[in-house]
């Protein structure tokens, strides 16, 4: 990881006055040229596009099947990429959806969400929503199995996964078989945590990032609010099975972990795992990094254990970092 903190800690300050268009355009392009070291698809992968609709709007969806998922009824994960909310794009996450569907057997549905600042709260969650509605109505169509759908999303897309699985049980919506949550950000209220003090300058990812994207996000709206920050939910009950995954040196770490523990506090079966000397947003870097490989091999195992037993033991073991490698 070396190269990569050297390059993060000498590149000059993001400008947060500049056109949202001009630091998007900037930040997307070094994404997809990062994705050169996303594992090349180990099977081939056909990806097919159509599109949700959200009051009115429509929301693009990008769909990737392997040749080894089933012909018939496939699991399928829904995905959201990250990007703070206001950056990210269905072509930043093609390279990861591809591998992710080639790794898994499972059709990927990739969700071209809405983004801030011009498309704050709750744009993207009710495109998000929107977007699994869909694939509950239409899994037929698609050859995807209703009663096998689960999401995924990283770092934003994670926050947009758990508040979807939310509201999907608040408003009795369609079944989620699982969750992942890879480097998720689960509190926007951004608490002075030991992780955010310790990571949160010089590691790709810098505390007065992480504030202006949910100042873009959240606009005036009560950043307490549980669709907003997942974490401050009263009650997570009744949620699906987890996955939750994070990097070591990733300021929004401990976030992870108290989400991890009140999940399994509440009953829900939740799997965790650390990555050791990864920062945030590098674990799809499969093709460059052995960790990032394990740790998605790790997330794949468990949701495939949870789509086999629908109806997994209440508690499950927690894997937790060790003091010694902070």
């Amino acid at each position: 990881m070396e190269p990569m903190l050297t390059a993060a800690r000498n590149a000059p300050p993001i400008d947060w006055t500049q056109p949202v268009s001009g630091l998007r355009a900037t930040a997307d392009a070094g994404v997809r040229s990062a994705a050169r070291m996303v594992a090349a698809p180990a099977v081939p992968v056909t990806v097919k596009s159509t599109a949700a609709v959200a009051g009115g709007q429509a929301v693009p969806l990008r769909i990737y099947r392997s040749v080894d998922a089933h012909d018939g009824r496939a699991a399928a994960l829904m995905f959201l990429h990250g990007g703070g909310w206001w950056m990210g794009s269905l072509e930043t996450a093609d390279e990861l959806c591809r591998d992710l569907a080639a790794v898994s057997g499972a059709v990927i549905v990739s969700v071209g969400y809405r983004l801030a600042p011009e498309h704050p709260f709750p744009a993207a969650l009710d495109d998000g929503y929107a977007a699994l509605e869909w694939i509950s109505r239409h899994a037929a169509a698609w050859g995807i199995d209703p009663e096998a759908v689960s999401i995924a999303g990283e770092s934003a897309g994670a926050n947009l996964a758990a508040a979807i699985c939310l509201r999907a049980r608040d408003q009795g919506g369609p079944r989620i078989v699982a969750q992942w949550l890879d480097v998720p950000a689960l509190d926007l209220t951004v608490p002075d945590s030991a992780s955010l003090r310790r990571f949160g300058t010089g590691f790709g990812l810098d505390s007065d990032g992480i504030k202006q994207c949910v100042r873009w996000y959240a606009g005036d709206h009560d950043r307490s609010d549980p669709y907003l920050s997942p974490l401050l939910a009263s009650n997570l009950d009744g949620l699906p099975p987890a996955v939750v995954t994070a990097a070591e040196c990733d300021p929004l770490r401990d976030q992870a972990e108290e989400f991890t523990q009140r999940l399994s506090h509440a009953g829900v079966t939740v799997r965790y795992r650390y990555a050791p000397g990864l920062i945030h947003g590098t674990t799809w870097l499969t093709g460059l990094l052995a960790e990032a490989r394990r740790g998605q091999a790790f997330a794949i195992a468990a949701l495939d254990d949870y789509l086999r037993d629908p109806v997994p033991p209440k508690l499950s073991p927690v894997i937790s970092p060790l003091p010694s490698q902070i």
